[in-house]
């Protein structure tokens, strides 16, 4: 039995990191993501701090053989810091000892070597390509690239990892009135 293409929506660090995991085990994965390539156009992470990395995350990096690597550009974080009004500050610490830490990475770094290892499995990746629409009876979806192009293209399994505003999401509310309300914080895009 042939495996089944899959189409990813949303080249975060969700995104990536499943493409190549699913590339890995032999799918064909094609990923469309709204957003230029990072790795020419430079990171655009907005008001992006760096990400904590907990042992989940690096559970999902180590799936991809990737956690030793980021881990090189990871910086320790062992507790945090408090400071009393008393002026006595202190370390809480996140655990017994340095075997339980959590990592702070930066994120753009972080989404740039996911992008490369998704390409290196396989996966197509197609940057500039919005989400317009879903046609779900029909397995197909209508993308639009940044000069207003619209094109359909097949998409038999369809998965979102297109975050808090989930084009996708969207589509599949307005099919199924799922009953799903976001309300974006003031001053976020």
């Amino acid at each position: 039995m042939t495996k089944p293409s899959i189409t990813l929506i949303g080249g975060g660090l969700v995104g990536a990191l499943l493409g190549t995991l699913l590339a890995r085990r032999g799918y064909r994965v094609d990923l469309f993501e709204k957003r230029t390539d990072p790795r020419r156009a430079g990171f655009a992470g907005g008001r992006s701090i760096n990400l904590a990395l907990a042992e989940r995350g690096l559970h999902a990096l180590r799936q991809a053989d990737l956690a030793d690597e980021v881990l090189e550009h990871a910086v320790m974080m062992r507790g945090r810091m408090v400071h009393p009004r008393e002026g006595a500050s202190g370390l809480q610490r996140y655990g017994v000892d340095d075997s339980e830490v959590i990592w702070s990475v930066a994120r753009g770094g972080l989404n740039v070597l996911l992008l490369d290892a998704a390409e290196a499995a396989g996966v197509q990746l197609h940057f500039g390509q919005s989400l317009a629409s879903a046609d779900f009876d029909a397995r197909r979806i209508r993308v639009i690239d940044d000069h207003g192009i619209h094109r359909e293209v097949e998409a038999g399994v369809l998965i979102g990892a297109d975050g808090a505003g989930s084009a996708l999401r969207a589509a599949m509310d307005a099919r199924l009135r799922g009953g799903y309300r976001g309300h974006r914080l003031p001053g976020y895009v």
